[in-house]
């Protein structure tokens, strides 16, 4: 039994517990959020240039799928070097205009979802993180089970550990100019940083 004197300190603390799942739950899925869109977003791209060369003759033996879809993702995947199994070879040289666009994507929408979120301690912002990196993975295993519906394309596993090279990367450039360790560094350091940044 808890004593009379202690019931409402024991239900402020279950309070304050709920309310940190919830935050934290709220934390995950924004960064899930970011990371679909910046994949469905560049997927719309990619898809729209796979038309085009679609219409312009067959890719398919490019190693490409002929459905817009699959070849963009199929292209999506390679710019993070997740290597294309076109049946006969593997190609492994990602289109660099396709990573740099999944780069800023990922970095930016990172970025956005720790402001959105406010998480500019360490903390919050290592799970918006994990929910992006997350939610990053899981979109580039979906994009693998699609790019091989035809018989050559990315397989699975390959492209979700391919994704998560890819994106911790990228979700740590993007979040970390949002936390308030970044605004120490860059206040005693600046100078330093923004040479090193130029360098890197």
């Amino acid at each position: 039994m808890v004593s009379p004197d202690l019931r409402p300190a024991v239900r402020s603390a279950r309070a304050d517990s709920g309310r940190d799942g919830t935050r934290t739950e709220w934390l995950v899925v924004t960064g899930a959020a970011a990371a679909v869109l910046g994949a469905a977003v560049a997927m719309a791209v990619l898809s729209a240039i796979t038309v085009l060369l679609w219409a312009a003759g067959p890719i398919a033996s490019e190693g490409l799928s002929a459905a817009p879809f699959r070849g963009a993702a199929s292209l999506w995947l390679m710019g993070q070097r997740a290597p294309l199994d076109s049946g006969t070879y593997d190609l492994v040289l990602p289109p660099l205009v396709v990573s740099a666009v999944v780069v800023v994507l990922t970095a930016r929408l990172a970025g956005w979802a720790a402001r959105v979120t406010t998480s500019f301690e360490l903390t919050p912002a290592a799970i918006v993180g994990g929910g992006v990196v997350g939610g990053h993975v899981l979109v580039a295993g979906l994009a693998g089970w699609v790019s091989g519906r035809a018989g050559s394309g990315v397989d699975v596993v390959d492209a979700m550990r391919s994704a998560l090279v890819f994106a911790v990367p990228c979700v740590a450039a993007g979040i970390a100019p949002h936390t308030w360790l970044w605004a120490k560094v860059g206040a005693r350091h600046g100078a330093r940083v923004r040479v090193a940044a130029r360098a890197a």
